[in-house]
């Protein structure tokens, strides 16, 4: 049980984590300097490796991102008794993150393509900050948060 626990709140921490960096790239009061600054980043490491090699480099971090927010919402269903609102907000985590997930493949994909402008399709993907698809990935971060805190409060505070 302590290693269920501690991956809740680990699993608990990094969801924070990454809905703050979420929150900080949606801020439209972000200064021009910072976004050119992550722009003049993602153009050296276009520069610097092949679109085949960032593309495999994104699916890997991202698989393996998914492989651990899916292993807290299988402990999150194992462990917490769900109430039917709770229910709801599980479910609906699982379909945004596929949601995104899909739209991230459907993203990357020009990235393998032979002489694909690699800065250009990572550029586009900070600078689409009005798009609908970061409502998914709010929703997808939001219900992390929700069951990291579930799972939290089942494992180690009811023990």
């Amino acid at each position: 049980m302590l290693m269920v626990q501690c991956y809740s709140v680990f699993w608990l921490f990094t969801t924070i984590a990454s809905l703050k960096m979420l929150m900080d790239r949606l801020n439209t009061d972000q200064a021009e300097e910072a976004l050119q600054e992550e722009k003049d980043e993602l153009d050296a490491m276009g520069k610097m490796f092949s679109g085949d090699y960032i593309g495999r480099m994104f699916i890997l971090i991202g698989t393996l991102l998914l492989i651990f927010d899916c292993a807290g919402l299988f402990l999150a269903y194992q462990y917490v008794e769900f109430r039917p609102w709770q229910l709801v907000v599980f479910y609906l985590s699982i379909a945004a993150l596929g949601g995104e997930l899909a739209h991230n493949i459907y993203r990357y994909r020009g990235l393998r393509a032979e002489g694909a402008d690699v800065s250009a399709i990572l550029t586009e993907s900070i600078e689409d900050l009005h798009s609908g698809w970061n409502l998914v990935t709010l929703a997808a971060m939001g219900g992390k948060l929700i069951l990291g805190v579930l799972l939290v409060l089942w494992t180690v505070f009811s023990s």
